[in-house]
């Protein structure tokens, strides 16, 4: 018999409290640092760190006997972080984390510590689903679903039970989008709406957690687009039906094909009414500079995890000499920029 466990919350935040690191994350939670990334998956087949197994194991119950339909043995659910570990079918990834930057108030660098933490390193960490978003004051809720055009969905935009100014657009098991009053439902005054999207990687073209990280973001929203539907005539075919539709989409899939190809060369197509692409890798650019030095870091961080992995043995040798080249890229105020090309010959010597 083998038995499910999870983690009592109770004691998962006293135990987590006892942490440095982990409480200084946990009484910072009041900070302004705005994530575009609300919610980031990342696989590993590493096992959890025995720091973090020990620091877990006092707060362990058992939920019930393992069934045909769990993968993993021990879940955990903090609102700092969901981990899943100990699996059940061999072509599943040891570990699993669910990690919110942004309703943690977490710059790159905490994030890269807390996984680090839970793994050991952060080396081989694979990214495979996360959620980008933003948030914008120009529109509401259903003037943006007037406007923007979200391809490759096989159903029309809906609107859930609860609320007819949310507009979901694709499944929830896919790279789903969603437009909805993030002024409503922060209880906020004054007009604030988000448009989010779920972005899925299969297996074999996910990135490291380091180069989702560090390499531009040349996909963000991709293939999406907010047409400046006044630029359209207003007796033409695809005005009449956005002025009667419920959204943009529900109009565009009534044109036929020649129509939609004819549509996408228009204007109103090409200049955005709002450049959502723009102002989400603006927002990723301003994370990033929440951690100036994160390549610096996580060069460190590398370094640090080599040596600990590595034995020396004391042997007479002639002095080694050899040249070193490092380039760092960093951030300013005007997106990312190279710092500097360094070299030096360093000499080894060891008695």
């Amino acid at each position: 018999m083998i038995w499910k466990q999870q983690f009592s919350p109770h004691l998962l935040e006293m135990q987590f409290r006892s942490t440095p690191l982990l409480k200084n994350i946990l009484m910072q939670q009041d900070a302004n640092i705005n994530s575009p990334y609300d919610g980031i998956r990342v696989y590993s087949d590493n096992v959890v760190s025995k720091e973090f197994w020990k620091l877990v194991q006092p707060a362990i119950y058992n939920v019930g006997l393992i069934t045909n339909e769990d993968r993993y043995r021990y879940q955990l659910n903090h609102p700092l972080v969901h981990v899943m570990w100990g699996k059940l079918y061999g072509h599943l990834p040891n570990t699993i984390i669910r990690i919110n930057p942004h309703t943690n108030n977490m710059t790159p660098a905490v994030m890269l510590d807390i996984i680090s933490f839970i793994l050991g390193d952060y080396d081989d960490v694979k990214v495979a689903k996360w959620d980008e978003k933003i948030d914008v004051t120009e529109y509401t809720s259903h003037e943006v679903a007037k406007r923007i055009y979200v391809p490759n969905k096989k159903s029309l935009p809906k609107n859930p039970r609860h609320s007819n100014s949310t507009y979901y657009y694709g499944s929830q098991y896919g790279e789903q989008v969603k437009v909805y009053n993030k002024a409503k439902q922060k209880r906020l005054a004054g007009q604030l709406t988000r448009i989010e999207k779920t972005c899925l990687v299969s297996k074999g073209k996910r990135k490291t957690l380091t180069e989702f990280l560090l390499h531009d973001r040349n996909d963000v929203f991709k293939n999406m687009n907010m047409v400046d539907i006044d630029l359209l005539d207003g007796r033409s075919k695809m005005k009449r039906l956005i002025n009667s539709e419920k959204t943009l989409m529900h109009a565009y899939y009534q044109l036929t094909q020649a129509e939609r190809k004819k549509f996408k060369r228009h204007p109103a197509f090409i200049y955005q009414c709002l450049d959502i692409h723009s102002m989400l890798k603006s927002s990723i650019e301003d994370w990033l500079q929440t951690s100036p030095l994160l390549r610096l870091k996580i060069l460190v961080d590398h370094w640090t995890y080599l040596v600990s992995k590595v034995t020396l043995t004391s042997h007479w040798i002639q002095p080694v000499q050899f040249q070193v080249n490092i380039q760092l890229q960093g951030w300013d105020k005007n997106g990312r920029s190279k710092l500097s090309i360094t070299s030096s010959s360093v000499p080894f010597e060891f008695n």
